[in-house]
């Protein structure tokens, strides 16, 4: 099986292959189309920017551990001996162009490697030592060849490798190949410069990227010496950091096949057909990510922001519930000031009932039919007693006018319709010693002299007869609840508490009392 080295130490790094396998892994082909019918190379046939926050398609992961992250993009780490993370392309590339954003891994004996490689052996390197934090090793190989002496360093501009992320790019047709560093072209090399284009990479390669130990402990001297020394894995962990990488082929199919066992690009041909790139790209782009692959391909500053949004959502929020709060507490307390001071009012007002001596319990309306008497007026605390006296004598008269027009009232002595007994009934019932007078002068509730009608209506403070309907308690109460006891002297010119009188003092019945 056909094997060799990057560099110069190639030879020793080879013969140490039973005991690094992994780096030796890494520059070997499963199939060399140069020795024997090989299956075809599935095409790449596109171009695509992978950005290793996580785990991508179309790349196969080699050798491990290799984690992902927003802030460093994909990290290779040397913890111990023997370890090399490395991934690879699942598809090749016939001549294009790749982009790589990295940073490469300090450490004596660290080795942080790019690298194009073809079934038959054409090789594209570009490496970094741990023990040089300015300088990149560029090198290429064609067909397998053991030639050591194409390498060339190249002072990186700018910033130190190991310290921040550079550019790093190979743009590789037929006719030339290039490197790049920050968009500053850094070498060319021409198929003629590689003995005639027998040693130029010209077939298809799969891109690999990886972290090798270049100096372990049981690898040939020369080898370690090559790669600075030994390694001291105490200072460890190493890391290599890849952002992004882009590539782009500048060919199109499905699959790259070899024609014949020449090695050269024109016994390449190309199956027409959906890259297999490109499908297992849109497969794995189609499905939804999930919460926490959404959240993991966020950067640092998008997660502060949503840190800070969602702070400021809950800030508004308890902030709202706060105002609302203080106003319905604010609320609270005036609807329990207005209401204590209308308790303190009626408070007042019933002590005003108790100190005239009035019941306010004489106040409640017991009928739901209104209150048609023309004489209830608002209550007034302080002239509760006089405007009571008043409406009962206004009552009164009302009464003694209206009763000769209630004949047929059975409780009206001169009704054709009285009952004796019902008129000795209601006369029977007990005056109140502190009743009101009738306009005759007599205390109202009184029967009249024999053969005589009453001399006024009876008091509305006094009881009423039995077998009838007692009065409101109120002064207000309606006037159609007072009965007459019959009819009275002619009616009054006024309704005042004096009646009409004539000579001697006694009243005038002529004309029906009317002057």
């Amino acid at each position: 099986m056909p094997s060799r080295s990057v560099l110069s130490s190639a030879v020793a790094l080879l013969a140490s292959a039973s005991l690094f396998g992994n780096a030796v892994a890494q520059v070997h082909t499963d199939c060399n189309p140069m020795e024997k019918d090989c299956p075809a190379n599935p095409a790449f046939g596109m171009a695509y920017n992978f950005v290793f926050n996580k785990s991508q398609p179309a790349w196969d992961m080699t050798v491990g551990p290799v984690t992902y992250d927003n802030e460093n993009g994909a990290t290779f780490t040397i913890a111990k001996q023997g370890e090399s993370p490395t991934i690879r392309t699942q598809q090749y590339l016939f001549f294009g162009r790749i982009e790589i954003i990295m940073k490469a891994s300090p450490g004596r004996g660290i080795i942080s490697s790019v690298m194009l490689l073809s079934d038959n052996l054409d090789e594209i390197d570009l490496e970094f030592l741990g023990i040089n934090n300015t300088m990149a090793l560029t090198n290429y190989f064609g067909k397998g060849s053991d030639d050591f002496t194409n390498g060339k360093e190249i002072v990186v501009p700018g910033a130190p490798v190991q310290n921040d992320f550079h550019n790093y790019t190979i743009d590789w047709t037929k006719d030339r190949l290039q490197w790049m560093i920050d968009g500053n072209l850094v070498r060319t090399l021409l198929p003629a410069d590689a003995k005639n284009g027998e040693r130029y990479p010209q077939t298809p390669c799969r891109l690999s990227l990886g972290i090798w130990a270049g100096s372990d402990p049981r690898l040939p001297q020369g080898t370690r010496d090559w790669a600075g020394g030994d390694t001291d894995f105490s200072k460890g962990p190493f890391s290599m950091h890849v952002k992004s990488t882009y590539i782009k082929d500048y060919s199109s199919g499905k699959e790259y096949a070899f024609s014949d066992r020449s090695g050269s690009y024109q016994s390449i041909k190309i199956v027409e057909g959906e890259s297999p790139a490109n499908k297992t790209i849109t497969e794995a782009t189609s499905v939804s990510p999930s919460l926490s692959e959404r959240w993991a391909s966020l950067t640092d500053g998008q997660r502060t922001g949503i840190y800070v949004g969602a702070a400021s959502f809950v800030a508004i929020i308890a902030g709202v519930f706060l105002w609302y709060f203080l106003k319905q507490r604010r609320r609270g307390k005036e609807e329990a000031r207005l209401a204590a001071e209308r308790e303190k009012r009626e408070q007042m007002e019933l002590n005003q009932f108790h100190a005239a001596g009035i019941d306010p319990d004489s106040f409640t309306v017991q009928h739901a039919d209104g209150n048609p008497n023309p004489f209830a007026t608002p209550a007034h605390s302080i002239h509760e007693k006089q405007r009571m006296q008043s409406s009962a004598a206004a009552a009164g008269v009302g009464a003694g006018v209206a009763a000769p027009l209630l004949r047929e009232d059975p409780r009206n002595p001169h009704s054709p319709n009285m009952n004796d007994g019902q008129q000795q009934q209601y006369f029977d019932q007990p005056p109140n010693s502190g009743g009101m007078r009738s306009p005759s002068g007599s205390p109202a509730g009184y029967p009249a002299g024999p053969g005589g009608p009453p001399r006024g209506p009876p008091s509305p403070a006094l009881g009423s007869p039995a077998g009838y309907p007692h009065p409101d308690r109120s002064a207000t109460a309606p006037v159609n609840r007072m009965n007459s006891p019959g009819p009275m002297n002619g009616p009054q010119r006024s309704f005042t508490n004096d009646s009409y009188r004539g000579p001697g003092g006694h009243p005038q019945q002529g004309n029906n009392g009317w002057r």
